[in-house]
C-alpha cells in the first residue's frame, strides 16, 4: 500500500533589515522620543510664565499698615540701643540707653550744662544712682522712654510715605506722652526712616505749650548687651 507524500513544513523567513534600514528605524524612534520631550518641556516652560504672568503682584501694605507693623517689631526686639535728643522750650535733654525685653531699660540724662544721670528702668518704676546708691525715683519724662513713645505712637493717623520715610500725627490722649504740656487737642507730627522693618530714625514735635522737638535714632537690634541690675536693685 502506498503512503501518501507527507507535505513538507512551511518556514517562514524573517525579513532582512539591512545595516541602513536599522539605523533609520532607530533614528526615526529617538526622533519621536525627542520631540515628546521637547513638547513636554514647552508645555511646562509655558504653563509657569502663563502662572507668573496671571499671577496678581501683591500690593505693599498701605503706610498705616507698614508704619504699624515697625512700631509692633520694636516692641517685640529683644534688645537694641537708641540715643536721643529732646528739646522742650530752651532745655536740650541728651539721652543715650539700651533696652532689653521684656521691659527693662537702662538710660544716661544729661541736661546742657548739667550733669549726667543714670537711670534704670524696670517695668514702670525707675530707680537712679546717688552716690553709688540706687533709689526709687519717679519715672522719666515718658519722650524720653522709648518704650512709652512706641506706645503713644500706636494710634498714629494720616500716614503717607516717600521711599523708606514715613510722616505721620498724632492726636488725642497719646500725644500727652510725646509732648511735654499737650493735651487732647495737640497735634504731634513728625517722620520715621523703616528700614528692613524696624525704624532707625523718628523724629517728632509740637509748637503747644513751651514747644517739643524729639530725635530717636536706634541701633544694634537684637546684639545689643543685655541690661542688667546691680545689687540692691529688685527685679
Amino acid at each position: 500500500m502506498l503512503k501518501e507524500p507527507v507535505a513538507a513544513p512551511t518556514v517562514q523567513l524573517a525579513r532582512q533589515v539591512t545595516p541602513g534600514q536599522g539605523s533609520a528605524v532607530t533614528r526615526r524612534v529617538w526622533s519621536n522620543i525627542a520631540a515628546g520631550l521637547v513638547i513636554a518641556v514647552f508645555g511646562a516652560t509655558a504653563a509657569i510664565v502663563g502662572w507668573r504672568v496671571g499671577r496678581p503682584d501683591t500690593p505693599p501694605p498701605a503706610p498705616a499698615s507698614a508704619f504699624l507693623i515697625a512700631i509692633r517689631s520694636m516692641q517685640s526686639e529683644e534688645s537694641y540701643q537708641f540715643s536721643a535728643q529732646v528739646t522742650i522750650g530752651i532745655e536740650v535733654l541728651h539721652v543715650t540707653g539700651t533696652f532689653s525685653a521684656p521691659d527693662r531699660i537702662e538710660e544716661t540724662l544729661q541736661l546742657v550744662g548739667g550733669p549726667p544721670i543714670h537711670r534704670l528702668g524696670v517695668g514702670a518704676v525707675t530707680y537712679q544712682s546717688e552716690g553709688g546708691r540706687w533709689t526709687r525715683v519717679s519715672s522719666a519724662a515718658a519722650m524720653a522712654d522709648p518704650r512709652a513713645v512706641f506706645d503713644a505712637l500706636a494710634d498714629v493717623a494720616n500716614v503717607t510715605r516717600q521711599g523708606s520715610v514715613y510722616s505721620f500725627e498724632v492726636t488725642g490722649a497719646s500725644v500727652t506722652a510725646l509732648v511735654s504740656g499737650g493735651t487732647a487737642q495737640t497735634v504731634a507730627s513728625g517722620t520715621a526712616a523703616i528700614a528692613n522693618g524696624r525704624i532707625q530714625n523718628l523724629m517728632y514735635g509740637s509748637k503747644a505749650g513751651a514747644g517739643t522737638t524729639v530725635v530717636f535714632t536706634y541701633s544694634n537690634f537684637g546684639t545689643a548687651p543685655p541690661v542688667t541690675l546691680p545689687v540692691g536693685v529688685p527685679a
